[in-house]
Parts: structure tokens; C-alpha cells; sequence
């Protein structure tokens, strides 16, 4: 092909740079920015705080829970997980770091929080339209899909901010600096009205993404006018729109960018080529491709947003991973759930880097403590691949054990990550916990027995001895001296 054939193609023809990727830019992903920036500019960002506030604040370790909830509620709508840390981390990392969390910790918190919200329903910070449209799946039945694995990785990271507060004996916010809970629900209801048409409209009438987000944005203005008709600064529509533009910048770019390489792809069959090469890497073993194709997500995702390292990675890696029986559904969650874990993972965690900055801790060392943080992150996609019930995929007594299985992993794996279960742990009881939280992850009921057994073990040595046999040794070696 000839470089003038291969230009016209590229950049004077839908299959390049005004191809399917551009277009999800000027349409799902830009109404949903539009939509965001509505909410901040309209006071999203104290409300969801002061929520979360209100939700764990009096609890121990009460601004780290704050950073979660109110992270998760952003996250989800704006979709950067930079972005996110930027402005919630402002706010909650030095709160976290007056109650003793170390500087580090409170940046990886926040770092871990922010970008949990791509993979959050029901927005995904847009990624749950894209997938609807790359794969032809439903938009419902994605959302309905990601539900659980959300909720897995978020309680993971609550269990962990909790443990660690035990841990080093952190207390909560006094409730004389809490917001008043009838005051704050009161400032939002404009928020409640737009986020609950978007819901209502996406997931129980499932019209188009487009037309939800329309008529969402023109509650949340209407309610707003209404509700704050005297005191409002009516610059705040001007403002949305600029805020709007102004984060469309970055998507565009990067979305036509993705479309180039698309285009790439497909005027050269390299696409094809890459497919069988993965295929080959992995040794047709279906753990080795999946192994190759999360290396693979992650080096994108380290320079392009999750959205647009999606859009690109779900032509370039998925098809190898059906190819091999995995089915469309879980192979693109599972490249999705890879390109959006890029911000945290070491060495360009970009957005552990940002909280970095503001704790005025060691970004290297914060990166690793985010993954560190985010390890189930890093698991949940390996086990809806073996264990579909995950994605709510089966019976509802399936789905429903599967459920209460991750539950108990997941708590379980808090305790390993923070060497922490109602008292210190010792190495061996932590080994113990985190092995009982992978089989029980796992969907499968030999899986599930070995993590019960495992678990009760582990119970058993926390509650029936004191404090390990570590610490009676060392203990004993004081006497003595």
C-alpha cells in the first residue's frame, strides 16, 4: 500500500482518524463530560464528600473511608482517575494524614479510590458505553456485569483503610466536625434528580446513552434553578460548558489518536497478526495469554486515559482471547479492567505520582503501596474469567455464593495486605489469610471448601492464641536480657 493510499485512508475516510473511536468521543463520552462538569460546577464534589463524611467520618480511620466513598462517586462520573486525586485528594489526603495515616498511605488511598471509579457502574467514566459499542452487548447487561467485581474492589479498600486504622490505633472524627447529615442532603437534591434519571433512563427504560444523558443534564439544571433560584450564580452554566470543553480537549486527543492506531490495524491486518503472535506467546494455554495480554494493557494504559487505552487495546488483545474460548463479554472486561489499573501500577502509576505530591511522600514508593492497596484489583479479573458468576453470569444460587465467597476473600485479604485482624498478625497466619482469600476469590466449590478450611484455621489462630508465637518469643528474649 502506498503512503498517499494509506494518508487518504487514514485521515479522509471513516476507517482512521473520523473512525468509530472519534465518534464515541463526540457522542457517549462527551455528553457524559458535559454531564460531569454540570455536577462539579454545581457543587458535586463538597456534597459527596460531606455524604462520606457523614457515612465514616466518626468511624476509625474516618477520613480515609471519606476518601473512598467520595472517590467512588467522582470517579465513576469523570472517569480520570488524575483528574479525581487532583481534586478530591486535596481534601482528604492531608485530613488523613492529621489522623496518623502515614504520607504515603493517605496518597495511595486516594490514588487506589480514584481509580476504582472507571470501573465503577454505572457510568465507568464512560467506559460501559464504549464497550456497548465495540462488542454489540447490551449496555444494561454490561453495567449489571461490572456490579459486582465494583463492589468486591471498593469493600477491599474500605476493609483495608479500617484494618490499618486498627492496626495503628486511629480514631475517628469527633461528631461536632461532622456536616449535618439534613443540611447536606438538602444541598444535593439537584444531584439526586440528574443522577437518578441517568440511572432510571440507562438501566430500567435502556435508551440510548445520548438521549439519557440529555435529558439528565436538563433535570439537573432545572432542579437546580429551582431549588437555588435566589441564592445561584447563573455564571455556572457558562462555567460547566467551559469545564466541559476544556476536559474534552484530552479525550478527543486521545480518542483520535486510538483511531489512527485502529486504523492502523486495520488497513494493515496486523490486528490479525498480533492475535495469532499473542496466541503463540501464550502457548495456547489460556493463563499465559491472559498473563501476556494484562502486560500488555498496562504499558498502554501508562500513557493513555483509560477510555482510549480501552478503545485500542479491545482491537488489539481481546480477539486473542476469544479466540481461545474465553467469551466476549469477559475477555473485554478483563482488557478494560487492565487499562484502567495503569494509574496505579508501578513504575508510571500516574496517579500515585499525583498523590504523591500532594502527601509530600516518595512517588515510587506510593505507587507500590497502591498496588499494594489494589491487589484484589488485580485478582477479581482472573476469576470472573474461570468463574463467571462473578459478572452476575448463572443461577441466582450461584451468583449469590459467589457473592458471599468474595466477601469473605476479600476481607480476608485486607487482613493479609495489612498484617491486621482484631490484633497484629504474624507472618505465617498472614500467609494463611491471604491464600484462603485467592481460593475463596475463585469461584468453584473445591475451591471454595479449601478457603473455608483455611479460613476457619485462620480464625481459629486469631482468636485461641495470644499474639503469635513471634511475639512470645520476643517477648521471652526481654526477660532473659
Amino acid at each position: 500500500m502506498s503512503i498517499d493510499r494509506m494518508v487518504s485512508l487514514l485521515y479522509m475516510s471513516t476507517d482512521g482518524l473520523w473512525g468509530t473511536t472519534l465518534g464515541i468521543a463526540a457522542t457517549f463520552v462527551a455528553l457524559f463530560v458535559i454531564f460531569g462538569a454540570f455536577l462539579n460546577t454545581t457543587g458535586a464534589g463538597k456534597v459527596f464528600i460531606d455524604l462520606a463524611f457523614i457515612v465514616g467520618g466518626r468511624f476509625r480511620g474516618g477520613p480515609a473511608k471519606v476518601a473512598v466513598i467520595s472517590s467512588a462517586l467522582m470517579g465513576s462520573v469523570n472517569g480520570s482517575p488524575v483528574a479525581n486525586v487532583s481534586s478530591t485528594g486535596q481534601f482528604t489526603i492531608p485530613l488523613m494524614k492529621k489522623v496518623g495515616y502515614k504520607p504515603k498511605v493517605a496518597a495511595s488511598v486516594e490514588a487506589v479510590a480514584s481509580t476504582g471509579g472507571s470501573i465503577m457502574p454505572p457510568i465507568m467514566g464512560a467506559g460501559a458505553f464504549v464497550m456497548a459499542e465495540l462488542t454489540g452487548i447490551p449496555y444494561a447487561e454490561i453495567v449489571i456485569a461490572a456490579v459486582i467485581p465494583a463492589l468486591l474492589f471498593y469493600l477491599s479498600v474500605f476493609l483495608f483503610v479500617d484494618f490499618e486504622a486498627g492496626k495503628q490505633k486511629l480514631k475517628g472524627l469527633p461528631k461536632s466536625q461532622l456536616p449535618v447529615f439534613k443540611e447536606t442532603f438538602w444541598k444535593g437534591i439537584h444531584l439526586y434528580a440528574g443522577l437518578t434519571t441517568l440511572i432510571y433512563l440507562l438501566v430500567f427504560k435502556q435508551v440510548s446513552p445520548m438521549f439519557a444523558a440529555f435529558w439528565s443534564i436538563i433535570l439537573l439544571i432545572a432542579t437546580y434553578m429551582i431549588v437555588y433560584f435566589k441564592s445561584a450564580d447563573w455564571k455556572f452554566f457558562v462555567r460547566a460548558l467551559e469545564q466541559g470543553a476544556k476536559s474534552m480537549l484530552l479525550v478527543t486527543m486521545a480518542c483520535a489518536t486510538a483511531g489512527l492506531v485502529v486504523g492502523v490495524i486495520n488497513l494493515t491486518g496486523i490486528g490479525v497478526t498480533l492475535t495469532t503472535l499473542m496466541v503463540n506467546l501464550g502457548q495456547n494455554h489460556l493463563i499465559l495469554t491472559l498473563l501476556v495480554t494484562m502486560v500488555a494493557c498496562i504499558i498502554m494504559g501508562m500513557g493513555l486515559p483509560p477510555t482510549a487505552s480501552y478503545i485500542v487495546l479491545g482491537v488489539l488483545t481481546a480477539p486473542a482471547l476469544v479466540s481461545l474460548g474465553v467469551g466476549v463479554l469477559y475477555a473485554h472486561m478483563f482488557v478494560y479492567y487492565f487499562a484502567c489499573l495503569a494509574p496505579i501500577t508501578p513504575p508510571v502509576a500516574l496517579a500515585s505520582y499525583t498523590g504523591a505530591g500532594i502527601a509530600g511522600s516518595n512517588p515510587l514508593r506510593t505507587s507500590f503501596t497502591s498496588a499494594r492497596i489494589g491487589l484484589v484489583a488485580f485478582l477479581i479479573p482472573y476469576m470472573f474469567i474461570f468463574g463467571p458468576e462473578l459478572l452476575a453470569q448463572g443461577s441466582v444460587g450461584d451468583v449469590s455464593l459467589a457473592i458471599f465467597m468474595g466477601l469473605i476473600g476479600v476481607t480476608l485479604l485486607a487482613a493479609a495486605i495489612t498484617g491486621w485482624f482484631k490484633r497484629d498478625l504474624t507472618w505465617y497466619e498472614r500467609f494463611i489469610s491471604l491464600t484462603s482469600s485467592i481460593f475463596l476469590i475463585y469461584s468453584g466449590i473445591v475451591t471454595d471448601a479449601i478457603g473455608l478450611g483455611l479460613m476457619i484455621l485462620f480464625l481459629a489462630l486469631v482468636f485461641f492464641t495470644r499474639k503469635g508465637n513471634r511475639e512470645n518469643n520476643s517477648t521471652e528474649l526481654e526477660m532473659t536480657s
